[in-house]
């Protein structure tokens, strides 16, 4: 059976012109190979692209998360790390007490929360405050207010939960 060499449609014995795409047909074609054809190139280049992309961001995102800092320096970057530890870590237990955890948001590029303000450190005791907009038990969004205090554990990688509060807005 011939095929239409435009776009590539199964044509019928004494066509003129092709049914799909309405090119004139030349003569009978072979049947097109599976995975080759003008869409399917640009779609090969596109997947190629994105995965490309994919790859820059997560090499940019490792950059950006470690600091480009190689453990040397004048300490700062440890308390920005112990304070950016102790707001996810916060995150996590202000989470548990939600009635619809999954729709927790802490903020975004526009109404963002830095650990830096929201952390205060004695030793090894964290408090953090802040805001968490989620859904109560009738679906409505609402935000509350929070106080966490927490201490890190001898092992410098857990926390433990002191004390928490919600307040609804």
């Amino acid at each position: 059976m011939p095929y239409c060499g435009k776009c590539q449609a199964e044509l019928s014995e004494g066509d003129a012109f092709c049914r799909k795409c309405g090119s004139p047909v030349a003569g009978p074609s072979t049947p097109p190979v599976s995975g080759t054809g003008p869409t399917t190139d640009k779609a090969g280049l596109g997947c190629c692209l994105g995965c490309a992309g994919l790859a820059l961001l997560i090499l940019v995102s490792a950059i950006s998360s470690s600091g480009g800092d190689s453990g040397s320096g004048s300490g700062s970057s440890s308390r920005e790390s112990a304070n950016t530890d102790a707001w996810v870590m916060a995150q996590d237990f202000v989470r548990a007490q939600l009635k619809a955890p999954a729709t927790a948001d802490f903020g975004g590029i526009s109404d963002y929360q830095d650990p830096d303000q929201c952390v205060s450190r004695t030793g090894n005791e964290f408090l953090v405050t802040g805001w968490v907009d989620a859904e109560n038990s009738f679906g409505a969004k609402i935000r509350n207010d929070f106080v966490v205090r927490m201490i890190r554990a001898p092992d410098g990688v857990t926390f433990n939960l002191k004390e928490i509060h919600l307040v609804p807005r």
